[in-house]
């Protein structure tokens, strides 16, 4: 049976479509969007969300222990 050319977990050549971090800008971003924290016109959004990614960094590193 041949592999699907769509097949995500195929590991051949190439980076990942996303790293950690990308994923985590992205988690936090979300979060931030669902709030109302933010909007697409807001100028402190970048500020914001490495403040949550380092939020979420930490409960994260919590949960593990």
């Amino acid at each position: 049976m041949a592999k699907s050319p769509l097949n995500q977990n195929d590991t051949f050549g190439g980076t990942p479509d996303s790293t950690a971090e990308q994923q985590a800008r992205e988690k936090a971003t979300n979060q931030l969007y669902k709030e109302g924290k933010i909007t697409e016109s807001n100028d402190r959004a970048d500020k914001l969300i490495t403040k949550r990614m380092k939020k979420n960094a930490k409960k994260f590193a919590k949960s593990i222990k």
